[in-house]
């Protein structure tokens, strides 16, 4: 793209878009300003939705295994037999952008395009980037360690997960004050109800 990833300093997610990804076929998702919680019941695409941005952003990091539980690019392989692609809106600092990934049999054969949506401008990235470092500007392990919580194994107020949950939550919200008192609202919110996250 020609910009370095440290001019990037806020980047937002404002839309999701999987036009083919596991059960999920012209599926979109817009998100609001602040702390977004995603749920659902068993089934109902959570973990999807996890692996499609998780490939969309670091699709070249992901595990490759000849075991389809292991290897997100085969498991979750779309229903319909389409190509499996699907895009991400992005505020990057007021300048929003479009990612676009058609996901091939290998990270670096993806095709990957981001359109400035203000300008019509396109660009080609090489399928050996990951946009993740780019618009994050955070490696694949940084973006897993932080602000990508998987399976953390719930959120209780009578189990032992609590602190670690709140640390990860927290984590996700260190550069806006906003997504804080969010995340801090919910949290209190739910260990004083005693419900499950």
């Amino acid at each position: 793209l020609g910009l370095e990833a440290s001019e990037y300093v806020l980047s937002i997610i404002k839309k999701l878009d999987i036009e083919n990804f596991g059960k999920f076929s012209g599926r979109a998702l817009d998100f609001k300003p602040g702390f977004n919680l995603i749920y659902g019941k068993n089934e109902d695409g959570k973990s999807t939705l996890m692996a499609f941005t998780k490939m969309l952003f670091y699709g070249n990091s992901s595990v490759k295994s000849p075991d389809i539980l292991k290897n997100i690019r085969k498991k979750y392989l779309p229903w319909n037999d389409a190509p499996m692609s699907g895009a991400a809106e992005l505020d990057i600092n007021g300048e929003i952008l479009r990612l676009h990934k058609e996901f091939k049999k290998s990270g670096t054969s993806d095709v990957i395009t981001v359109t400035n949506l203000e300008n019509g401008e396109k660009y080609i990235v090489s399928p050996l980037e990951e946009p993740g470092e780019h618009f994050f500007g955070m490696n694949h392990s940084e973006f897993e360690r932080s602000v990508f919580i998987e399976n953390y194994g719930g959120f209780s107020s009578e189990g032992s997960t609590d602190s670690l949950a709140i640390s990860q939550l927290l984590i996700i919200s260190m550069q806006s004050w906003h997504c804080i008192i969010s995340v801090l609202t919910a949290v209190l919110t739910t260990l004083l109800t005693k419900t499950t996250i």
